[in-house]
């Protein structure tokens, strides 16, 4: 609806080259979806590309040892692409990160949109980013 309104207002005061333009510019904007996924955490879908964050029960040093108090459980990221049909896992696109498994959605969304700025352009072009999901998962 906003757009409707907004290009009824370009209509009133520019011509139809410049009307046009604001019609491909609209077209190319990029909405994002957030939403829950089954392990309770926020995702994230951009046209082609999901991007979710799982709770696999991974720790500092391979599976999370809740008596260990130096021990942290973490979250990891994993990347898919939508192929027409279903959602497919991208290849080296699932890294487990520095983001302790309690925190804030806010945060967890805030990452989430940093993740799918980073590599968006190669993923939904390639079907690859796996350096970037690599720098990616340094993140805390």
């Amino acid at each position: 609806m906003k757009s409707v309104l907004l290009l009824a207002e370009i209509s009133s005061r520019l011509n139809t080259k410049a009307i046009f333009t604001s019609l491909i510019s609209l077209s190319k904007m990029n909405i994002d979806s957030i939403s829950i996924n089954e392990y309770d955490l926020p995702m994230i879908i951009r046209n082609n590309v999901r991007i979710d964050w799982v709770n696999l029960g991974e720790g500092n040093d391979g599976d999370y040892d809740p008596t260990d108090k130096y021990d942290e459980n973490l979250l990891r990221f994993d990347v898919y692409r939508f192929d027409g049909k279903e959602w497919e896992a991208i290849e080296d696109g699932s890294y487990c990160t520095q983001v302790a498994a309690g925190t804030d959605q806010k945060i967890l969304i805030e990452h989430l949109r940093h993740f799918m700025d980073t590599i968006y352009d190669d993923v939904s072009t390639h079907g690859k980013a796996k350096r970037l999901c690599e720098q990616l998962s340094w993140i805390e």
